[in-house]
């Protein structure tokens, strides 16, 4: 196992793991299931632009985990120096390398890379579907302080009026 930082040319394998493990816990695929595309948008288009932009807004703080010369994960941050707190903004392993604590290292490594920065605090997101994400941040020492409900409408549907 070799973590290291990121590279440009990592982008297609991140991309690919992101949307093979986010599919069945993203807001956007939900809400693809029950629209359709969004102005022929898809939720993996969306979701890789989200990707590619947090790695162009912090390329120091997207970590790698390569197997055998093959990403088998990674981890991308957001650093507010303001407030202290470092953002685990996306965190995702290849199936086929699931089960060997990946994520876990690769979370580990991310709260190092604050702590080296002098930051206090640390903030992950997840959504009630992901059942994984429930159990694993509590495990690291996260807590819960809120859950977002996300509603949806079409315009043509409001009861306003």
């Amino acid at each position: 196992m070799n973590l290291r930082p990121y590279r440009s040319d990592d982008q297609e394998a991140l991309c690919r793991i992101t949307l093979a493990v986010f599919e069945p816990v993203s807001i956007d695929a939900a809400i693809e299931h029950g629209f359709g595309l969004l102005q022929g948008v898809s939720w993996q288009e969306r979701k890789r632009q989200d990707l590619l932009s947090n790695l162009a807004d912090n390329p120091e703080g997207c970590f790698v985990v390569e197997i055998d010369g093959h990403v088998a994960g990674y981890v991308t941050t957001v650093v507010d120096l303001e407030t202290s707190v470092g953002r685990v903004l996306n965190l995702g392993v290849d199936a086929a390398y699931q089960g060997r604590k990946l994520g876990k290292t690769l979370l580990s490594h991310a709260l190092d890379y604050f702590e080296s920065l002098g930051l206090r605090y640390s903030q992950i997101e997840t959504t009630t579907t992901n059942e994984i994400g429930m159990r694993f941040y509590p495990s690291m020492g996260y807590q819960e302080v809120a859950r977002k409900i996300y509603y949806f409408m079409e315009l043509s549907e409001r009861k306003d009026r």
